[in-house]
């Protein structure tokens, strides 16, 4: 655990911008008799501009801790960064987009992210980072969010994209039945099995820099009816992304394309396990069960 807490440090820009998002959704939302209020007046404009900021390079001792965190082997990213690692410095941005949006940004939830690769990221090297909101689905009952984040290298070509997708709940769930949720295949390869301690979400925080206490601390995370923390959706897809290469047996700098949502929530602790059907891919207690992950990947 201390080994992750030492670089807190590294984590003050993310922080600093989850901080001023929950800090300014805290301000600006309460309840009401039909939920949460929220200012629909305002007009969303979407596609919103493109922000950017410049990145200093990622500390090569962070990722070496991080790519062992995630199950990896530090040895395959000798010169490089993990992909996956991305909302480390792509997360400050991104927190910007959401400054107009008229709703509890504290209640957001990740559902997902789609992460092309176009080319190695360097290590030791500063990165260009932009980002966007792209579009707002408001049904009444629950918001979803669609973003995107590029990051290039210092001559401006691009090393990866991601699409970010988010839900921020407005009701309770009663009133409707629920939909069957997608389940790990019954028959498949299993890639790995993870045990994740009640401390996994701190670990992942003070690594990629999400510090919402809804992953580290319990007493928050019952707010919202959990018993445990969550693991951070992109602490999965992490986990995913490094099986798939561990199992394979081919470089990270290989694989194209990995989208993942986050289809049910993961509480710590717990042990699940990673599977893989033809390109698709699924995180579970088992096979057959409920999925927490469902994705697929290009190579």
């Amino acid at each position: 655990m201390w080994k992750q807490f030492r670089h807190v440090r590294h984590q003050l820009p993310v922080m600093g911008a989850l901080g001023r998002t929950i800090g300014r959704a805290l301000v600006g939302s309460g309840l009401t008799a039909a939920g949460l209020k929220r200012d629909v007046e305002k007009p969303i404009a979407t596609p919103g501009p493109f922000l950017s900021a410049s990145m200093g390079p990622v500390p090569a001792g962070l990722v070496s801790d991080y790519v062992r965190w995630c199950g990896g082997d530090p040895n395959r990213y000798l010169g490089a960064v993990p992909p996956h690692l991305f909302p480390h410095w792509s997360v400050p941005v991104l927190g910007r987009t959401l400054d107009a949006l008229p709703y509890p940004l504290a209640r957001i939830l990740n559902a997902g992210c789609r992460i092309e690769i176009h080319q190695a990221i360097p290590a030791g090297e500063p990165m260009e980072v932009s980002a966007s909101l792209d579009d707002v689905d408001d049904d009444g009952r629950r918001v979803l969010i669609r973003q995107r984040t590029v990051t290039r290298a210092r001559d401006g070509e691009p090393l990866i994209s991601a699409d970010v997708h988010s839900i921020i709940p407005l009701r309770a769930k009663g009133g409707r039945k629920d939909r069957e949720r997608p389940r790990a295949p019954e028959k498949g390869e299993l890639l790995a099995r993870h045990d994740l301690t009640g401390r996994a979400g701190l670990q992942y925080s003070c690594l990629a820099g999400d510090f919402n206490p809804i992953h580290w601390l319990r007493p928050y995370a019952a707010v919202f009816g959990f018993k445990g923390t969550l693991l951070h959706g992109f602490a999965s897809a992490a986990l995913v992304f490094e099986d798939l290469v561990r199992m394979r047996g081919c470089d990270p700098h290989e694989v194209r394309v990995l989208e993942a949502r986050f289809t049910r929530p993961l509480v710590l602790p717990r042990r699940v396990e990673v599977w893989s059907e033809d390109s698709s891919l699924f995180m579970a207690d088992g096979p057959g069960e409920p999925a927490y992950l469902t994705g697929s990947y290009v190579v």
